[in-house]
């Protein structure tokens, strides 16, 4: 019996490439890969280039000039059943729930939109912050904008608007490199570089393996294993934009239960999955960004699509995060700049803020009862409302008056103190200038310094950096147009400078910071 000639992973590849060319418009073709040819449902050993398609018919019922041909360039053809969906939104497991820390495999999504996985915390290459990276059709969708919240739990599990946003739409692509996004994470919560259930720790990333076996924890079916059983081109059909739905062909990898014909009825794959990552339990590599499954009821049926995880990281500048960002995190953090809007929009203000909209005086940040893990009545977010009592008729929020006392001394008063008593010679315990007032007098100057540049036009109080200028851009040119307006000249002699705001996300923001320059270095 003659021997069969083995094809280089090149050739297969190519081979792909001359499928998707000749045969992609096709309706009923869902994509190419290499993989294993199967055979009365047993898995062979011989690789093959297979064209997956939404329905496999009968050769009877098909079209002479339909058929395909058993080969292409000298390579075995097979022909597999692939009816490709994303994976959004289904009953779900404790992976649903609201956690303190945020992590991989625990629920999350975009107010008003279906609800999926967090993959990864992972770290901004161009800013240096912890964000988590997800699925676009998870955390963006066909009405994202920057700046979107993001929800942990997804609404679906119920998050709340406002109360649960956990980090900000940053970037996102949907193409063949990869349905993915991140979203930058806020203050609200701490986050821990872990899988939740398996509590894995990525130690890099890389492309897959036929044959291999990989795990992953998703917020419906929990913790999973699948094999890799082909790599190619799968094609999904989105809502890329409202009332518009558009075929993207996306390179990744397919994954199929670990025992043939799937006995036991593994669910690898269900809704509320989408943007959970896939990975070697033994090297700790992560390998792919789960983005797609099936809805057949047949267990034979089973299986799941991946993007390739290094391109996606490379695509959205990205890095998964370790021990060692957490514990730097921990280590660099300035005194002021983890704070949290009092409204509960999810952006970060400072802690003091004046705003005539809370029905008391603001109280001073922190203080023991509000120290998160210590509220007892956990489905309140602490640093989201201040006077639990005055929530009206809600029973969630029938708690007992909390009492209001005095504005305590924040964190960085006694360093403030310690610097000022440097420079003038005074007493360290000298009181602190009088505090300025962030609505009546630093944003009216700041709009005023604001006005000479038509990319500031109008502006309103809470509106966000990125809407007006790319992230970094917008914090120098706030800098050149108050250092040219002289609008805080009596306060504050010197220059601003762009780093002033690094960390500024809204206009309320660059007040603080404004605020902060000016307390720092007193005339």
């Amino acid at each position: 019996m003659p021997t069969k000639k083995k094809h280089s992973r090149a050739d297969l590849d190519k081979a792909v490439r001359t499928v998707v060319a000749r045969f992609g418009h096709r309706p009923n073709f869902t994509g190419a890969d290499v993989g294993y040819r199967w055979t009365e449902g047993k898995r062979t050993d011989e690789l093959c280039v297979r064209i997956h398609v939404e329905r496999k018919l009968p050769l009877s019922e098909i079209e002479t000039s339909d058929i395909f041909p058993p080969d292409i360039d000298g390579i075995p053809l097979d022909v597999i059943h692939g009816p490709y969906r994303p994976s959004l939104t289904a009953e779900g497991t404790d992976h649903r729930a609201r956690f303190s820390h945020v992590m991989g495999g625990i629920s999350c999504g975009r107010p008003g939109d279906g609800t999926g996985t967090i993959g990864a915390v992972v770290i901004d290459e161009q800013s240096g912050k912890p964000s988590i990276l997800s699925n676009w059709h998870v955390m963006a969708g066909a009405r994202a904008r920057v700046g979107d919240e993001i929800l942990q739990p997804g609404e679906i599990d119920g998050g709340v608007p406002g109360r649960d946003g956990i980090a900000r739409l940053q970037r996102w692509m949907l193409d063949s490199d990869g349905d993915a996004a991140t979203a930058t994470l806020g203050s609200t919560r701490s986050w821990l570089p872990v899988q939740f259930g398996t509590f894995a720790i990525f130690t890099g990333a890389r492309n897959s393996r036929l044959g291999e076996v990989l795990v992953k924890s998703g917020r419906t079916t929990a913790q999973t294993q699948a094999r890799v059983d082909g790599e190619g081109v799968y094609r999904l059909t989105y809502e890329v934009a409202p009332g518009r739905f558009e075929a993207r062909d996306i390179r990744g990898f397919k994954l199929i239960p670990i025992k043939d014909g799937n006995p036991e009825g593994d669910e690898l794959s269900s809704g509320g999955d989408s943007g959970s990552a896939w990975y070697n339990a033994s090297s700790g590599e992560a390998v792919g960004l789960h983005f797609a499954g099936e809805t057949s009821p047949e267990p034979t049926a089973e299986h799941a699509i991946a993007c390739n995880m290094p391109r996606v990281l490379e695509r959205l500048n990205v890095r998964l995060a370790t021990y060692a960002d957490l514990l730097a995190a921990d280590v660099s953090a300035p005194d002021h700049v983890e704070r949290q809007n009092p409204i509960g929009t999810g952006l970060t203000i400072d802690p003091d803020w004046e705003d005539p909209r809370l029905p008391i005086p603001p109280i001073g940040w922190p203080w023991p009862q509000q120290w998160p893990g210590l509220w007892p009545w956990p489905w309140i977010d602490p640093r989201v409302i201040r006077n639990p009592s005055t929530l009206g008729s809600d029973p969630r929020f029938e708690v007992p008056a909390v009492p209001q006392p005095r504005r305590m001394p924040r964190f960085n008063d006694a360093r403030r103190l310690r610097r000022r008593a440097e420079r003038t010679g005074t007493a360290a315990t000298a009181a602190a200038p009088e505090r300025l007032n962030l609505i009546d007098e630093i944003w009216p100057r700041l709009q005023t310094a604001l006005s000479g540049n038509s990319d500031f036009a109008s502006t309103r109080l809470h509106d966000l950096l990125s809407d007006f200028m790319p992230e970094g851009d917008a914090q120098f040119a706030i800098a050149y147009a108050l250092n040219n307006s002289g609008a805080f000249f009596d306060l504050w002699p010197g220059k601003f400078f762009g780093t002033d705001f690094a960390t500024a996300v809204s206009f309320a923001h660059v007040c603080g910071d404004i605020r902060r320059v000016i307390e720092d270095n007193p005339a």
